[in-house]
């Protein structure tokens, strides 16, 4: 079901299943926008989604390139989930 045209006007093509889920009280507005995202996973992202996207990407093969080339080692995640990055 292709729901990228959709407007405010036309709720009535959108699965019952997501619109019940949209009108659930008892769900956050971001736990809604999850739900409505992976019914439609086609929609274009905002550029500066795509700007952190590539960054954090180019971060990861760096940390990638680092870690083959023996300069680096990750030791898992600290209590605040960051990196605990070793150099070597």
């Amino acid at each position: 079901m292709d729901l990228s045209s959709l407007t405010k006007k036309d709720l009535s093509r959108l699965p019952k299943n997501l619109l019940s889920v949209l009108q659930d009280k008892d769900l956050s507005m971001s736990q809604k926008m999850m739900a409505f995202n992976m019914f439609i996973p086609n929609l274009p992202a905002p550029p500066e989604h795509d700007k952190a996207y590539d960054e954090f990407l180019e971060i990861g093969r760096t940390i990638k390139r680092l870690m083959k080339g023996g300069k680096i080692r990750l030791d898992g995640l600290d209590r605040d989930f960051k990196l605990k990055i070793t150099e070597l």
